[in-house]
């Protein structure tokens, strides 16, 4: 058995069970009742597909974190990734794909350094398309029922693999854009009345100013320019209605210069002007 930990011993009951690692690839099948492994790791790279409505955590406690997949998701997990597995439902029924770094060298090839950098230094999982679905579960059918041989069936891996990272990189990109968006506000949040300046906030946000905004935009459907207006403007109402300072002092308070223009901004947007809100 070439790829270390492949023959793990587990805990449970195994119903049943396939290994094949004597390619580029190596392809394994596992079914039982209970499932739960010690910690332990594979010097090759591995793509996990839970089937039949079973689900299981991978926990990696070196990263202290757990990453919990079912049978409708696609796990990635990089060579000598150390974790341990215990399924969430009663059976776990699982076929996972191992890719020598012969194989993962040429797949990184046409990814880019970049998108082939994410992956091999971090694991992930991303919800399948049907195309995914539909050719895992050909590939299952032919490999482990069929005992098919895998050079015959190197165009159905082939496109099952990029396909699958594919879908892994884009929920990796949506999260990072999620979090710069973040970033992005708790830094705004931070500097409210003072004057931000946009290149200091994207380069907080380690992108560029077109991307923040485009990002931005698409993430709160407004620009990091009209949330920080907003913001300003809800920071003055609630200080005009406590009533303890004038118009003018509330107007330099959350950041504005001239006093004309924070009372048409606040009517354009509250639909009063900003004497009113002491009354209401």
């Amino acid at each position: 058995m070439r790829i270390s930990g492949l023959k793990k011993k587990i805990e449970g009951s195994l119903i049943g069970q396939f290994f094949d690692d004597t390619g580029s690839l190596g392809f394994a099948y596992e079914r039982s009742i209970q499932y739960l492994t010690k910690e332990h790791h594979h010097d090759w790279h591995m793509l996990v597909f839970p089937r039949q409505s079973s689900s299981l955590e991978f926990i990696l406690p070196e990263k202290k974190c757990k990453i919990e997949v079912d049978s409708t998701e696609v796990l990635w997990m990089p060579k000598n990734t150390i974790h341990k597995q215990q399924a969430s439902s009663l059976v776990w029924d699982c076929f996972a794909i191992y890719l020598s770094d012969e194989y993962w060298e040429k797949v990184g090839q046409k990814l880019g350094k970049s998108q082939s950098a994410t992956l091999s230094q971090n694991s992930m999982k991303a919800q399948r398309s049907d195309l995914v679905q539909l050719l895992m579960e050909d590939l299952f059918q032919e490999k482990v029922i069929a005992h098919s041989q895998t050079n015959d069936l190197m165009s159905l891996i082939d496109v099952l693999v990029n396909k699958s990272f594919l879908l892994l990189l884009n929920n990796a990109s949506d999260k990072t854009n999620g979090t710069r968006s973040n970033a992005a506000i708790e830094y705004i949040e931070r500097n409210l009345f003072d004057k931000i300046d946009m290149k200091l906030l994207a380069k907080h946000c380690g992108v560029s100013s077109a991307t923040l905004f485009r990002k931005f935009k698409a993430d709160f459907k407004m620009t990091p320019y009209d949330y920080i207006k907003v913001r300003k403007l809800e920071e003055a109402k609630k200080l005009l209605k406590k009533g303890k300072h004038t118009i003018n002092e509330i107007c330099y308070l959350v950041g504005y210069s001239d006093p004309s223009s924070f009372s048409r901004s606040f009517k354009s947007h509250f639909g009063v002007p900003p004497g009113e809100i002491g009354d209401k």
